[in-house]
């Protein structure tokens, strides 16, 4: 009698699945989803800082170009529309 116990608690101490318990199958699962979500978070990052860093440099771009073309206006170096002729 003693000799079946103990081999049932052995096989209750090793496992469902690999030798582990359903417990540390559940552990090794919540932690293997937050290292992926660690992992899609931080690339996410790094793409909307790239995006921003475009976003900066076409602000730039587009604000130079603004003031450049404010200064051509100013010095009669405007559009050629129909009302920008001089006689």
């Amino acid at each position: 009698m003693s000799g079946s116990i103990a081999r049932q608690s052995a096989s209750y101490r090793q496992g469902l699945v690999l030798g582990l318990t359903m417990a540390e199958i559940m552990l090794l699962l919540v932690f293997s989803l937050l290292i992926a979500i660690g992992v899609a978070l931080a690339t996410e990052r790094i793409e909307r800082e790239e995006v921003t860093q475009r976003l900066r440099g076409a602000e730039a771009a587009a604000a130079g170009a603004s003031s450049s073309s404010a200064a051509h206006t100013r010095a009669g170096l405007g559009s050629s529309g129909p009302n920008s002729r001089r006689w």
